[in-house]
């Protein structure tokens, strides 16, 4: 999957951001401390840790939406670091079932949704390292002007 994943969205490979779990409680990864993650302290990168952010609240999103339907986009990425990240972080994300139905409901009379999620990074300790606030635009593809227009 991880593989996938990578070949998808290529920007995220060189991160080697792995999918450790996937379930109905959420997505489960893993940011390792490499030399691509790292800062010149050898501590995990504030954009890695946003990176990381960004990708497990995405990859929660797209499997509770139809991706034929809609059509999620990045808008806004805020962070808060509380500790250097000195070995592999951990993000764990869910949404509640009702924020995720919420959503889904207000698309039936909506072109677009704009939700934030927050996540956070912990360390192998289970120290919080940073908390993301990543906010996403979920819209209907019929809503969605193509490039000809």
């Amino acid at each position: 999957m991880n593989q996938i994943l990578w070949y998808v969205v290529p920007f995220n490979r060189p991160h080697a951001i792995k999918v450790t779990a996937v379930s109905e409680d959420g997505v489960h990864l893993k940011l390792p401390l490499i030399r691509k993650n790292s800062n010149h302290l050898k501590t995990l990168h504030a954009c890695a840790l946003a990176t990381a952010c960004e990708y497990a609240t995405g990859l929660h999103l797209i499997r509770f939406l139809d991706t034929k339907k809609y059509r999620i986009i990045l808008v806004e990425i805020r962070m808060e670091y509380l500790k250097q990240g000195r070995s592999d972080g951990y993000i764990n994300f869910s949404a509640e079932r009702n924020t995720i139905n919420d959503i889904t409901n207000l698309l039936q009379s909506e072109s677009a949704v704009i939700r934030t999620f927050e996540t956070g990074v912990v360390n192998q300790k289970g120290d919080l390292l940073c908390k993301g606030f990543i906010t996403w635009q979920i819209k209907k593809w019929t809503a969605v002007k193509s490039a000809s227009n």
